[in-house]
């Protein structure tokens, strides 16, 4: 409501005349028009248009000029630098110790406020997040004071989980990915930044190319980048639907991609196919849950052409998994649990060895050659009472055997 320029709106409080004033008009001008109960800028020039007020119909919006409206931030810069700068541009982290002052421990030796042992280290990609939202029952005054006034939208909980997620890559870094997400395997290349693309039933306006559109259920990223700050603080103006089930999540992540599509591919982050992390989508993945006649044959099929499951629980959250599924099948190959049994030796029965021609072909998706990884793992699986020593005895009868460097 005070812009140092040669616009005018009625509800200002300060205006600036200049010789540039195509009609002239003053400050007598506009006295005259209160007095005659009659608009501020009756008359006026208003061709132009004012910083946060409405363009429509007038020239040189503020996005023209490089500035933004925020209804709490007020008038912000657009983007601070040239848009390959902005897409490739990291937030300095704060200047502060772990664990002193402003920067609080949340877990003892590991997590703060503001950072993490991992977040500023070529380690960083060990950082895995998960979100879970309990019913609004469960919230108290703090969590309220926090997120405002959105617990009135019908999506609130989902709002809230795709604003987390984006919040912790952000300020920490590392891996997110939702419950339902099921790894097969580890990625090639662990220090790999990666969005992942799924697609729609149908098209809409919004899509990258055809029905594709980026996910936010599975994704790695370094912090501090700074455009999913500004993402997030674009999401939360005057533009925020209450009622739009996926605008603070794909949505927002799909159209800030399609608008800086060839920026973000040269600023070292990886725009995933969807087989990567999709290999059954929204409208399939109840064929995870059903019964399969070869599910673990299926579930290795799936391994060699895919890092992760995605099996959509909120779409397959009525109905019972059958115990000959791929998804229980997934469940049990992976299980952590054990009986009072002897202990067994479990690995492949088969392993596939890919020439370097095929893996580069294959853009990396399968293990490195010699590595056994996901369903290829070998593990001494059992439970005995006492363990005073274990001593694991290893040949080949082609080629040679080597353990990784830590001994493991």
């Amino acid at each position: 409501r005070i812009q140092p320029a040669n616009v005018c709106e009625d509800s200002m409080i300060s205006i600036k005349f200049n010789d540039f004033n195509e009609l002239k008009r003053n400050a007598e001008f506009m006295y005259s028009n209160i007095i005659k109960n009659e608009r501020m800028c009756q008359g006026s020039e208003q061709k132009f248009c004012a910083l946060c007020y409405s363009c429509l119909g007038k020239e040189r919006h503020q996005r023209d000029w490089n500035f933004d409206c925020d209804h709490v931030a007020g008038v912000t810069l657009l983007r601070s630098s040239g848009p390959k700068d902005f897409i490739a541009a990291f937030d300095e982290p704060s200047n502060t110790t772990m664990g002193k002052n402003d920067d609080d421990w949340i877990i003892p030796g590991l997590l703060s406020h503001k950072s993490s042992i991992y977040s500023d280290t070529e380690q960083w990609y060990l950082l895995h997040w998960l979100i879970w939202l309990s019913d609004k029952s469960t919230f108290h005054d703090r969590h309220y004071k926090a997120i405002d006034n959105w617990e009135g939208g019908e999506f609130f909980n989902l709002h809230l989980s795709d604003y987390l997620r984006t919040v912790v890559i952000y300020i920490y870094g590392g891996t997110y990915m939702d419950m339902d997400v099921l790894w097969l395997r580890k990625p090639t290349d662990v220090k790999n930044e990666y969005l992942a693309i799924d697609h729609t039933e149908t098209f809409v306006d919004w899509n990258l190319e055809g029905v594709e559109y980026i996910e936010n259920c599975n994704m790695r990223l370094r912090r501090l980048r700074r455009m999913f700050k500004d993402m997030m603080e674009k999401v939360y103006s005057e533009g925020y639907d209450p009622n739009c089930i996926t605008c603070v999540g794909p949505i927002v992540l799909t159209k800030f991609v399609k608008e800086h599509r060839t920026l973000i591919d040269k600023s070292g982050i990886h725009l995933l196919p969807v087989y990567f992390h999709f290999p059954y989508h929204y409208f399939t993945t109840v064929e995870l849950i059903n019964r399969h006649e070869a599910p673990l044959e299926k579930l290795y099929n799936l391994s060699l052409s895919s890092w992760s499951i995605h099996w959509f629980n909120h779409a397959t959250e009525s109905s019972k998994i059958d115990d000959e599924s791929v998804l229980a099948t997934a469940f049990k190959k992976f299980s952590l649990s054990v009986s009072d049994t002897k202990l067994t030796l479990q690995g492949p029965t088969k392993y596939q060895y890919n020439f370097s021609n095929i893996t580069d072909q294959l853009n990396q998706i399968v293990s490195a050659n010699g590595r056994f990884e996901g369903l290829d793992v070998i593990r001494v699986h059992g439970k005995l009472e006492h363990v005073h020593q274990v001593e694991i005895r290893a040949k080949t009868q082609y080629g040679m055997l080597s353990f990784d460097p830590s001994g493991r």
